[in-house]
């Protein structure tokens, strides 16, 4: 953010010296090169070690970390959304070609042969802590995926609108194992009450399909045209 903030001396902070940034020091902290271009943490090197922030084994497990917390207060004012951060694109012209745009990007880049890992390996890591004193009654590890369109918004011919997109690059590789755009396996402790919970006023499936009022349908597009899949209640 340049200029939100006065000119201060890097040196005297602690930085290499003959170098000044906008830079606030209290509530924001604002880094904007001189040229304006991005700053950057960590060399990068698309598959070469020693380039970037090198972790190291069980005693530097992350390159930057934060926290925040509510401050022991209940907050009385209601609508808003409390983050501990957050990113935004603003995009103003209309945009065209093959280009992507995004909010944000995490990438966990493999370029070794990691088979032998038995935990869980991901690009992004949602997760929804319930400590053992705590109670919720809705929530989510990765919540409120949303695809807004507001009241004069256009979606247009031909698009598709979605909160979540499985989509991918290439998916051409040897595959040994399969590929699919759904994984639930099976929980270290516990059990899955089911897949999916789905309400009939979300437009996603019916309130009834043949056979029995209990039963419903779930509503989907295959190549641009709608389908219904029945689904039975369960029960004897």
């Amino acid at each position: 953010m340049a200029g939100s903030a006065p000119d201060y001396d890097n040196e005297r902070l602690g930085g290499p010296s003959g170098l000044r940034y906008p830079l606030e020091v209290g509530k924001g902290v604002f880094l904007v090169q001189p040229d304006g271009s991005p700053l950057i943490v960590g060399a990068f090197n698309a598959t070469t070690a020693g380039s970037g922030i090198a972790l190291k084994d069980g005693t530097q497990t992350y390159v930057m970390r934060g926290n925040a917390d509510d401050g022991g207060k209940v907050f009385a004012t209601t609508g808003n959304a409390y983050l501990f951060s957050s990113r935004r694109l603003l995009l103003t012209k209309a945009q065209v070609g093959n280009n992507s745009f995004f909010g944000g990007c995490d990438r966990l880049s493999i370029n070794a042969d990691e088979s032998g890992v038995t935990g869980v390996m991901a690009a992004h890591w949602g997760m929804l802590e319930v400590k053992s004193g705590g109670t919720i009654g809705g929530a989510a590890g990765v919540g409120a995926v949303r695809g807004d369109i507001n009241n004069n918004g256009v979606l247009a011919s031909g698009g598709v609108e979605s909160c979540f997109l499985g989509a991918c690059e290439k998916v051409a590789g040897t595959h040994t194992g399969v590929a699919v755009t759904l994984h639930v396996p099976t929980p270290q402790s516990g059990v899955f009450d089911a897949l999916a919970y789905l309400t009939t006023g979300s437009g996603v499936c019916n309130s009834s399909a043949s056979g029995s009022a209990a039963n419903k349908q779930i509503f989907v597009y295959i190549d641009g045209t709608k389908y219904a899949l029945n689904v039975m209640a369960v029960g004897p």
